[in-house]
């Protein structure tokens, strides 16, 4: 009879569960698997605050600079450097100091971006002027 032949497996018996060779299995591949868990972790945070980095700053061009409003610009820059101020706070769990020093060091790099792009806003004179490009396309002027 095969099921008789089955009970005889240790992974069957009625043993303590940490007791179970699968489970130490797992408890050691989980210790050798924490550095690789760690370096995962730590590279996909900085992916998605230097990812947000790069929408702050794509979104404080085309809106200060390329449209001429600065005011939202402003706005876009202090929701996304706070979305990354919050996502720190979560991801990481640091102190008070610690929070307000990455606070200070995250937010350096896009209020020194924002005073440029409202200086060059005001180099305008505080109003959207769009520079003509030119009225033909170069296809069009090649063939003529």
């Amino acid at each position: 009879e095969s099921d008789g032949n089955a009970r005889a497996l240790s992974e069957l018996q009625d043993t303590h569960p940490a007791l179970r060779p699968h489970i130490s299995l797992a408890r050691s591949a989980a210790v050798e698997y924490q550095g690789f868990d760690a370096f995962a972790r730590v590279s996909l945070s900085f992916g998605i605050i230097h990812f947000l980095f790069a929408i702050l700053y794509y979104c404080l061009g085309y809106a200060a600079i390329e449209l001429g409003s600065l005011w939202p610009a402003w706005c876009i820059v202090v929701i996304l450097v706070t979305a990354m101020s919050a996502f720190v706070s979560a991801d990481f769990s640091p102190t008070k100091k610690e929070m307000r020093c990455a606070t200070i060091l995250f937010s350096t790099g896009p209020l020194c971006g924002t005073m440029a792009a409202s200086i060059h806003w005001l180099s305008l004179g505080g109003s959207y002027r769009h520079v003509e490009g030119p009225k033909k396309h170069v296809s069009e002027t090649i063939i003529a």
